[in-house]
């Protein structure tokens, strides 16, 4: 999964009794069983490679015994094990996964070469700056809201009629369902 929900007070109230070091293993812990959507393994060397936290064995344990249940051969969260169990079978149903490799690196391909012509060599860091708050503002809307949400290009970058610029005079933040329904098309929503 490269997104799930996050709900910061549930979180901070669930956690606040955690010194910085096991929030940060609480953290990496739940992340590694979403991103790769299988249990935390209980086998020692591959945990800490998952969570890159060697130096920090016993913390981790503590953090696996009273967030984490042990299965037969493995460690998981119940609420991630829940959300990815309702994933993965959408996942299964996706678009892309009809593509072959080489037809997904071209799509990947045309869009990249597409975000370069769009950007102006003129930019300044400033500028630059401003597009990258547009990253940061998505992340904000959708852990503030619980709905996912996206940077969008009012006019498109490859519109039918008109081709707008990578700059950020033309970004907004939609929803991800309106930006599903708005697609190429030119208008600001």
């Amino acid at each position: 999964m490269h997104y799930y929900q996050f709900n910061i007070s549930g979180y901070q109230n669930h956690t606040k009794h955690l010194i910085p070091i096991k929030d940060i293993c609480y953290r990496r812990l739940l992340d590694g069983q979403y991103r790769h959507e299988i249990p935390i393994p209980i086998d020692a060397k591959a945990l800490y490679r998952l969570i890159m936290l060697r130096d920090y064995v016993e913390h981790v344990q503590q953090i696996l015994n009273e967030f984490f249940e042990f299965t037969n051969d493995d460690w998981i969260n119940q609420r991630a094990y829940k959300e990815i169990k309702k994933y993965l079978p959408v996942k299964k149903n996706h678009w892309s996964l009809k593509l072959t490799k080489s037809q997904r690196c071209s799509i990947q391909a045309i869009r990249n070469a597409t975000k370069i012509n769009a950007s102006l060599y003129w930019l300044t860091k400033d500028h630059k700056f401003q597009i990258a708050e547009f990253y940061f503002k998505t992340d904000i809307q959708t852990s503030e809201t619980g709905i996912a949400h996206e940077f969008d290009y009012i006019i498109p970058l490859r519109g039918k009629v008109v081709c707008g610029l990578h700059v950020h005079w033309n970004l907004q933040v939609l929803s991800a369902s309106k930006n599903r329904q708005k697609s190429s098309l030119l208008g600001i929503s």
